[in-house]
């Protein structure tokens, strides 16, 4: 199991911790702890990865299969060496296939696994090219690969895209979302997030948030 911690929202407060209370209500809760271990923080977590991802305006959306991966417990490493052995031909061929956050799945009927990945920069890419370094690669030949179009929102994308698998996993089965990551909530290369994940997070969190102009309730005060 990978929710190996104690929900941290119900822990006991000592005297000096930090906690964050609601002006309005007098709601009072302490710190998130931010571990994907805990079953307080993981889904926040996705959320706020999610948003980061969307920040970024990803350019393509592509979906890999695999046919020897059915129920796998543990399928993230053999992902990951196929992604990179893809990658690997990609860059001897001169294609350019940007920089990619991963998300792995399950189907919920026959255990298929499969990875929806986010694409960002990159140039389009040939189906028959693809179909064949796939399937060399370790892939199933089946895919799907689209752009995303800026003039219908990225809205339009999350609902059946990366950001929406990430956060519907992780907050409906968070364990097992974990167990098939590798313990994280995806995978990203270096460079899709070119300040940094945590900076991406904050900045995406002020360009989304409704009410970003509004105050908020929510202090932090140290406990007495």
């Amino acid at each position: 199991r990978y929710l190996t911690r104690l929900p941290c929202l119900g822990r006991p407060l000592r005297v000096g911790e930090p906690y964050r209370e609601n002006i309005e209500t007098g709601e009072i809760r302490p710190m998130r702890c931010q571990r994907n271990g805990c079953p307080d923080c993981i889904g926040v977590n996705a959320w706020r990865r999610s948003l980061a991802v969307r920040f970024m305006k990803p350019t393509y959306e592509l979906t890999l299969t695999t046919t020897d991966l059915h129920r796998c417990g543990d399928p993230w490493p053999q992902v990951q060496d196929r992604a990179r052995v893809l990658r690997q031909a990609a860059k001897r061929c001169g294609v350019d296939l940007g920089v990619w956050g991963i998300y792995v799945e399950q189907g919920a009927k026959n255990g298929m696994t499969h990875a929806h990945i986010v694409v960002k920069d990159g140039q389009r890419l040939d189906f028959g090219w693809l179909r064949r370094r796939l399937e060399s690669a370790g892939f199933g030949a089946r895919f799907s690969y689209s752009a995303i179009k800026d003039d219908a929102g990225f809205a339009a994308y999350v609902g059946k895209g990366f950001a929406s698998y990430a956060s519907k996993g992780y907050r409906d089965d968070a364990d097992e979302a974990l167990r098939l990551n590798g313990g994280r909530v995806g995978h990203f290369s270096r460079g899709f997030f070119p300040s940094g994940v945590r900076r991406a997070e904050v900045q995406s969190l002020a360009a989304f948030s409704e009410a970003a102009d509004e105050p908020s309730p929510w202090i932090t005060r140290l406990w007495t």
